[in-house]
């Protein structure tokens, strides 16, 4: 009797836990360009807005890039939570090849992919403009 009440209650706590995992909403607060090297980009910025009280962030990027960006580019995210009043690492972090984080990384890469881009980059001005992450 004891022990299908503790599987009982473990069924009910894988349930708990997916439904907590499958609702998980990922919410961007502050943005950090922290390096880009000039002989890749020219005039490179990023930002995070949201334009209502309880509605969704957007991320933007904008800036030149002088050469034609493929897997030569390497992109890092490193994610940060607010503990203590301070900004903290977390233990969520991304480092992609730019191709490889276009076409096989499900969120960022499905945001830059729903906004047109396509990899090799060529040269030129980008502007993408209110991205979502899609979780």
């Amino acid at each position: 009797m004891a022990s299908c009440l503790k599987a009982t209650l473990v069924i009910i706590l894988i349930i708990l836990i997916f439904y907590e995992v499958n609702s998980l909403k990922m919410i961007f607060q502050q943005l950090k360009v922290t390096y880009a090297n000039d002989k890749y980009i020219k005039e490179g910025n990023a930002n995070i807005r949201h334009y209502r009280r309880n509605g969704d962030y957007y991320i933007n990027i904008w800036g030149t890039i002088n050469h034609t960006w493929a897997n030569n580019i390497t992109i890092h995210v490193i994610v940060t939570e607010f503990l203590h009043n301070e900004y903290r690492r977390s233990f969520i972090e991304f480092h992609y090849k730019l191709c490889d984080l276009i076409n096989h990384e499900p969120m960022f890469g499905q945001m830059l992919v729903k906004k047109g881009v396509v990899c090799p980059l060529p040269k030129g001005q980008y502007k993408l403009m209110n991205m979502t992450v899609q979780s």
